[in-house]
């Protein structure tokens, strides 16, 4: 079964409409939709304000969770699109987390449960109020903020990222990735979706122990941020490429310098290729196969 078509509304429309509706006097829509393009929408949404204060804005939805739902989409981003707010405002620096989970599948419905993870010191409200605008939402407590809801399946739904895992998983189950991020949060979720494609993660939060550690293990390729401080993505990859031994291997820019900036700046340092920020899972990994076990590296016998 094919995934329902877009809503037509803009964005700006449903981001307008009232936040707390009376559910006694208006039901709670039940219509089909997809939950790829409900992320979609509400990425597009804060984008602008993520990218304003220098976050990441990234989106979690896990294989196993289904795509093709029947519920109320409208409500739905409405929700969602506050939890976010909230934490691109209480967010400094780093990145925010939208993440979904399937906590209980049954014959014609799923409940699955929705949390805002951010790098702030500060607790996020709850929003409780928001939530109650989806019926029978059940509002999570303490932190990270989230709810629970059932959603009825669509006839023949897919899980979102189950043909996207059957694609790569030959091509990447045992790879290993050396992931080069300063800010933990964002290394923790990277790792997190590195890892259900079955790859073997190794992380460094700098460039300078990032050449420490391609000098003693062995690595089919590079994930580089390119924002970093002491030694960032650019200099970093410079002085690997300085070494013989490491002239053939793939190092991948992560960098929102693809759309606000030079694109052809990771290129010119010596990386072989780029994603774009916020990560779109999928890309990710194309973008891995190409260049897996291409050239992969042995660490130096006199080291």
């Amino acid at each position: 079964m094919p995934a329902p078509e877009r809503e037509p509304r803009p964005l700006a429309e449903w981001r307008r409409r009232p936040l707390a509706i009376d559910t006694s006097e208006l039901e709670v829509e039940a219509i089909p939709f997809s939950l790829a393009d409900v992320f979609e929408d509400v990425a597009d949404a804060l984008a602008p304000s993520a990218t304003a204060k220098g976050l990441e804005l990234l989106l979690h939805q896990p294989a196993r969770v289904p795509v093709l739902l029947v519920g109320d989409p409208t409500r739905l981003r409405q929700v969602l699109y506050t939890l976010g707010r909230d934490a691109i405002e209480a967010t400094a620096r780093g990145a925010v987390a939208l993440s979904v989970d399937s906590v209980r599948s049954q014959a014609d419905g799923v409940r699955l449960t929705f949390e805002m993870r951010h790098a702030g010191g500060a607790d996020l409200p709850s929003r409780g109020d928001v939530v109650q605008s989806l019926g029978e939402a059940v509002s999570g407590t303490g932190s990270p903020p989230g709810f629970t809801l059932l959603f009825a399946l669509q006839s023949q739904a897919k899980p979102a990222a189950e043909s996207v895992s059957d694609r790569f998983r030959g091509a990447l189950q045992g790879a290993r990735v050396l992931l080069v991020d300063d800010n933990a949060f964002n290394r923790e979720i990277a790792t997190t979706l590195l890892e259900r494609g079955g790859i073997v993660v190794t992380t460094a939060c700098d460039g300078h122990e990032a050449l420490d550690k391609l000098q003693h293990d062995d690595f089919d390729v590079v994930l580089m941020d390119c924002q970093m401080p002491v030694l960032d993505g650019y200099a970093t990859t410079r002085a690997l490429r300085a070494l013989p031994r490491f002239a053939s291997l793939p190092v991948i820019a992560m960098t929102a310098e693809t759309q606000t900036g030079d694109p052809g700046k990771a290129l010119d340092s010596g990386m072989n290729d780029q994603v774009a920020k916020p990560i779109d899972v999928a890309n990710l990994y194309a973008t891995l196969a190409r260049w897996v076990r291409r050239a992969p590296t042995s660490p130096d016998p006199a080291a």
